[in-house]
């Protein structure tokens, strides 16, 4: 920022900025946590001590719940005692209701078995199938066919008697099962009897102790609730000193903000002024360049221009000196140089006068230059078709780079020599335009134009040109031509390398706006020529074609 702009921004902020202390004290935080801290320590001991105060109270709690529950289990012992005993008593009835009964059974299956010849009925129907058998097979006397017919019978009621006396037995078996099992189970209550009076024992003993420690932990507790009313007072009142002491440090903390906030306001003020005088003056140092890169925009433009426009001077004044189209065929010229380099050596390493100047042919190996070389040697049809057509329809045909150069500024090269004139007025009008914008932009930096009056400028220029086109018989110079394929590769120039500026960059083709169809067709065709010119040609850069 320029001294006369600091001086702008200091007296409209009242000076050069001067940072005044506040006028409250910053607050000072590490003693108020320090102070919190130590009333949290207080606070937190007197808690403990309190809580180990009012352990006795919960002893009396919790010796209360543990007499509600040993109570609980003794009117639960003497139910199941009661139960214990009645189904005691209910086994031992049926025992003794089991036991004659048996006894009798026992007996009556004793008679029976001492009657019994047979114990099992298997036997019994073996000797019935012996005697059976011995009836059917022999022969008996009379009363010894009634005696065998009478222990038939007798072992057919045998069998009865074998049968009851089974179920009987069976029975017998099932009671004293039953029997055995009710005095399993009399045995069973007996020992659960015991248990229960014993847990019995045992619980009226834990009911009797916690009635003890129950009467000490009441006495105990009355002697220190005081300890503990006392501790309860000085724990809230180091809470409210505290909160007193946060409070207090927000309120004084506020203040100091505020204060703080509003010189800092006044600050950022100030500086936003100076800030504001430095865009200023930055922007004033964008526009200037913006203008100067705008002033060597079209540098490049112009050169080539200028070169062009003495190549094609040179000519026209060399064609009306020989009084036609066409020129010396004992002369050829070389290309000419790109841009003019600052040592003004050329290809060959001779020096130029000016700008695009032709050179004489030193060798064979170098071409022509926007004029067609004749040939020494012609045919009679040759000679016969050039004087049918004229001289001035001969096409000219170019290297890559004169291509290039006319392709770079949107204009279509000569066809031939009639047509040179036309071109040669379209580039002295490009350069016009051009030299106008150039121009245009010099005096908008030196009057310190805004940079919306460059814009209006701009837009007033562009508008002009557009007039140009509408009235140009050639092309539009600020839009691109259409690029062929034949444009998309030139000829290549045999005869050795066209000096270039090593300050300038790389010409490129432009692209252009369609053309006319004849214009086309002469364009293609001249390329074309110039293409077949360029491949059999080893000792000139173009050579005229002869149609």
């Amino acid at each position: 920022m320029s001294a006369r702009g600091r001086a702008k921004g200091e007296a409209q902020s009242g000076g050069p900025e001067q940072s005044s202390p506040p006028s409250l004290p910053a607050p000072d935080v590490k003693k108020f946590q320090q102070s919190v801290a130590d009333l949290s320590v207080q606070i937190k001991d007197k808690e403990n001590q309190r809580k180990r105060l009012t352990t006795g109270g919960q002893n009396v709690v919790q010796l209360n719940g543990e007499l509600t529950r040993v109570t609980s289990e003794l009117a639960e012992i003497g139910h199941l005692k009661s139960s214990t005993t009645a189904e005691v008593r209910g086994v031992e009835e049926q025992i003794k209701q089991l036991g004659p009964e048996n006894s009798s059974k026992k007996e009556e299956a004793n008679k029976v078995l001492v009657g019994l010849r047979y114990k099992t009925p298997e036997r019994i129907e073996e000797a019935l199938r012996k005697l059976r058998q011995q009836q059917m097979s022999r022969q008996f006397s009379e009363n010894e066919e009634k005696r065998l017919q009478s222990e038939i019978d007798t072992l057919e009621n045998s069998k009865d008697e074998l049968r009851e006396f089974l179920k009987t037995k069976a029975e017998i078996e099932e009671m004293i099962q039953k029997l055995g099992q009710l005095r399993e189970r009399r045995n069973s209550l007996y020992r659960r009897s015991r248990e229960l009076r014993t847990r019995e024992g045992e619980a009226k003993d834990r009911q009797s102790q916690l009635r003890r420690q129950l009467a000490e932990a009441r006495d105990k507790k009355k002697g220190l609730q005081k300890q503990q009313d006392t501790l309860t007072e000085e724990i809230d009142g180091l809470y409210k000193a505290r909160q007193r002491l946060r409070d207090d440090f927000k309120k004084y903390q506020s203040e100091y903000l505020t204060a703080n906030s509003r010189q800092e306001t006044e600050e950022r003020e100030r500086e936003s002024v100076r800030r504001g005088e430095e865009r200023k003056e930055r922007r004033k140092r964008q526009v200037l360049e913006a203008e100067m890169r705008r002033e060597m925009e079209y540098d490049e433009e112009k050169t080539v221009c200028r070169t062009l426009i003495s190549h094609l001077e040179k000519m026209v004044e060399h064609t009306a000196t020989n009084g036609g189209p066409g020129l010396d065929p004992q002369r050829s010229f070389s290309s000419p140089p790109a841009y003019h380099t600052a040592s003004g050596v050329g290809r060959d390493g001779g020096g130029f006068e000016e700008p695009g100047e032709f050179l004489p042919r030193k060798t064979e190996d170098v071409g022509g230059y926007l004029v067609p070389s004749s040939s020494r040697r012609k045919s009679k049809r040759d000679r016969k078709k050039n004087t049918l057509s004229g001289k001035a329809q001969r096409r000219l045909q170019y290297d890559a780079v004169v291509f290039s150069q006319f392709q770079f500024l949107s204009v279509a090269p000569p066809t031939n020599l009639s047509t040179v004139p036309q071109v040669l007025q379209t580039l002295k009008e490009k350069l016009a335009f051009y030299e106008h914008k150039t121009s245009t932009c010099s005096e908008a930096g030196d009057s310190g134009i805004s940079s919306q009056a460059l814009a209006e400028l701009a837009e007033q220029d562009l508008n002009s040109q557009e007039e140009f086109d509408h009235t140009s018989p050639n092309r539009h110079p600020h839009k691109p031509l259409p690029l062929t394929s034949a444009d998309l590769s030139p000829p290549q120039n045999n005869g050795g390398p066209v000096p270039v500026s090593p300050s300038s960059p790389p010409l490129t083709p432009r692209a252009s706006p369609p053309r006319t169809d004849g214009e086309e067709k002469v364009l293609l065709h001249s390329v074309s020529t110039s293409t077949t010119a360029s491949s059999n040609s080893t000792t000139t850069l173009v050579q005229p074609s002869v149609e």
